[in-house]
């Protein structure tokens, strides 16, 4: 009874001693049942396994020729390296795939090679969180992190094979001696494995000498499964073309337009053009992973477009998509579940890297500062959960994390910090603009533009999820009459799916805004942004002019916050509940700037004082009546002011309520060409010149006209 000879030594003469009496410690027909040669070599059927060197594992060998890129040329600085005493050996695969076959390699071949050399060198293996026996009581990560501190508290040297640096405690890093990244996959490397799995045969029928592919960028995706299936294929060309298969399934093919069905962008798709402009140079090699935003945070009122947006980001790239979200994860159970679904999604755009991994309702974690009572601990852990991963996909090359949320203010300030979330972009409800844009884009030429223009207007206040459903409603309208889309069609929609409010209503919140508007101009706060009606209300946007701002300039800002009320008085006659109710109400800014002014920013009576104020108590700070005169004293004097500004620019206030009557909305440029020609006809003017108390009621803008 003999074996079968090998004869990898005298084929691969190139390759250094070690390496091959490793190899044939990782041979597998080293325990198989010894053969009988029965026949003359090349005769009898299928003679081919007279000449078969070995069985190999291919992941195994694979994994030991990138162990032999890794560690150092030289076998006595390699053996020294790792068996000197204390030695702690972390080896960093990349992708959780490799770390059960680089375990192998070192385990099954290079240690027992080392030993078989070096008898006196102590016996030891590798150990990764692959290899934890199941625990009841702890989770895999705390039973890698006990056996880790348990081996290092002994006098040998240990090597420790994980996926990636968060893998390994933190308390055990400092011990480290050797931390290696695993030598990437190359073609030379996969052709000598080639070579190694068919012997001679892997001339037959191809090209004697085929030089293997220039590019190995894209190897660093292939998973140790596709590999075992290209090295089934018997002619190396076939390999090739299998891997290469394999290599580009995880990702599509760039469409360098993708983001053009993105409607309604604004000023957001200049960063996000730009940042896929940055991903396919990383693509091609003309850039750095280092160099590319470290994720995107996605922020905005619900419907306006961030899974949309993501996926066409993803496809512009030909980056994976892995498309996720909080309730995704926490649907799956307990914490621990939850915790162990977070960390699938984050292995999975690993391992299809490049990949786009976009994590939604991301607020929905909440604030470790804030979290209090019974849930406390969940929202800490999870949280805490989340920046680990976060922190892990960051050294990743190729892995872009995008986060959506509604909420920024909900969101724990070591998830923002840059590192996690470099670029932030806010995603805003549409403008009229984008209105067009998008219901352009969705209804065609079916639709005339002064249907488009019209449903725009009416539609202001509303997402860009709402346009695509009112598009949809009004194609179901018109085939039930059986006939193509048509504008009656897409008005009548519009009109059902967001009712228009009463003419007495659209007038009132047409003054309403106006008077913010002017006000805030006359202040000098400038022009705003954008001023805007909508059937459930109106609101006027300012830039923020500094972020520290003086006395007069937080005085302005309450007044103008009271400007609305001030206006239905001196237009109507009457005030609406529409300057109060919830926290973000006119009445509830302008009393939350005046106690501020008093009690946090300096200006009151006590000036040294700092108390924190938050809006939640505002209620239990006015109960004292000290506090509550002079915030009083301080609201009705921004009143008078508010009162006085709207009386002297009558004209201008109700020039801005018609023309928000009849568009709706006006942006910067519609408010510039109303308010400075009026401003150069004002010139500089005495508030004293008018007095508040004397009826000056101007003619009111007709909202029926609109």
């Amino acid at each position: 009874m003999t074996r079968v000879e090998k004869n990898s030594t005298a084929r691969f003469p190139e390759l250094n001693e070690l390496f091959t009496n490793a190899l044939e410690y990782l041979d597998q027909n080293a325990r198989w049942p010894e053969l009988t040669e029965t026949e003359p070599n090349g005769e009898g059927p299928c003679a081919i396994w007279q000449s078969i060197s070995g069985q190999y594992d291919v992941a195994s060998v694979a994994a030991l020729m990138r162990l032999f890129g890794t560690l150092p040329s030289d076998p006595d600085e390699l053996v020294e390296s790792i068996y000197h005493p204390f030695a702690v050996t972390v080896i960093e695969t990349g992708n959780a795939a490799w770390v059960a076959p680089t375990q192998e390699a070192l385990n099954r071949g290079l240690l027992p090679a080392i030993r078989n050399q070096h008898k006196y060198l102590p016996k030891f293996q590798a150990v990764s969180p692959e290899a934890r026996s199941p625990s009841k009581k702890r989770s895999a990560r705390e039973d890698f992190a006990q056996d880790v501190i348990e081996r290092l508290a002994k006098r040998e040297p240990v090597i420790f094979v994980i996926d990636r640096m968060e893998a390994f405690p933190d308390v055990a890093k400092p011990s480290v001696s050797n931390w290696k990244s695993l030598a990437s996959l190359t073609w030379p490397m996969i052709k000598k494995l080639h070579e190694i799995l068919h012997g001679d045969q892997e001339v037959r029928g191809d090209v004697v000498g085929r030089p293997e592919p220039a590019d190995s960028s894209h190897l660093s995706t292939l998973k140790p499964d596709g590999l075992a299936l290209a090295a089934r294929r018997p002619r190396f060309s076939d390999a090739v073309s299998t891997i290469k298969n394999a290599t580009t399934q995880t990702s599509s093919k760039p469409r360098g337009n993708a983001l053009k069905a993105v409607k309604g962008l604004g000023d957001s798709r200049l960063h996000l053009e730009q940042l896929s402009a940055d991903m396919a140079n990383w693509a091609t090699g003309d850039l750095q992973w280092s160099e590319i935003p470290r994720g995107v945070l996605l922020y905005g009122p619900p419907g306006t477009g961030k899974t949309f947006t993501t996926s066409k980001l993803a496809e512009q790239t030909g980056f994976h998509f892995v498309a996720t979200s909080y309730a995704d994860w926490q649907k799956r159970g307990h914490l621990g579940d939850f915790i162990k679904a977070m960390a699938k999604s984050f292995e999975d755009a690993r391992d299809n890297a490049p990949s786009l991994l976009f994590i939604d309702e991301i607020d929905s974690f909440g604030d470790r500062e804030t979290a209090s009572g019974d849930n406390a601990g969940y929202v800490r852990a999870a949280a805490n959960a989340l920046l680990e991963q976060l922190d892990g996909a960051r050294t990743t090359q190729g892995v872009l994390v995008v986060g959506a949320c509604n909420s920024f203010d909900k969101l724990d300030s070591a998830l923002i910090r840059s590192g996690r979330f470099d670029l932030k972009i806010e995603m805003k409800l549409p403008d009229k603009a984008a209105f067009s844009e998008i219901l352009k884009s969705l209804a065609g030429d079916a639709v005339s533009n002064e249907a488009i223009r019209q449903v725009s207007a009416h539609l202001v206040g509303y997402s860009g999820a709402d346009a695509a459903a009112v598009v949809r409603q009004a194609r179901s309208l018109s085939r039930r009459h059986n006939r193509g889309l048509t504008d009656q069609d897409i008005l009548m929609t519009a009109k059902l799916f967001a009712p228009a409010s009463s003419p007495d209503d659209l007038q009132r919140a047409a003054i309403h805004e106006a008077g913010h508007v002017i006000v805030g101009h006359a202040l000098g706060r400038g022009v705003p942004v954008r001023a805007e009606i909508t059937a459930q209300g109106g609101s006027v946007e300012f830039a923020s002019k500094s972020h520290y701002p003086t006395a007069p300039e937080l005085e302005a800002m309450i007044s103008t916050a009271l400007a609305g009320r001030v206006a239905e008085s001196a237009f109507l006659n009457s005030v609406s509940s529409g300057a109060g109710g919830n926290e973000t109400s006119d009445l509830a800014r302008a009393t939350l700037l005046a106690v501020q002014m008093e009690t946090q920013f300096g200006f009151g009576a006590q000036r040294l004082l700092w108390r924190p104020i938050e809006i939640g108590e505002l209620n239990s700070l006015l109960a004292d009546p000290a506090v509550l005169k002079k915030v009083n004293i301080r609201l009705e004097r921004a009143e008078q002011v508010a009162k006085v500004a709207i009386l002297q620019r009558r004209q201008e206030v109700t020039a801005v309520a018609a023309a928000l009557l009849e568009h709706r909305q006006l942006g910067l440029k519609e408010l510039e060409a109303i308010l400075a020609p009026a401003a150069r006809r004002q010139g500089p003017e005495s508030s004293s010149q008018t007095s508040p108390d004397r009826d000056m009621t101007p003619p009111l803008p007709d909202a029926r006209a609109s």
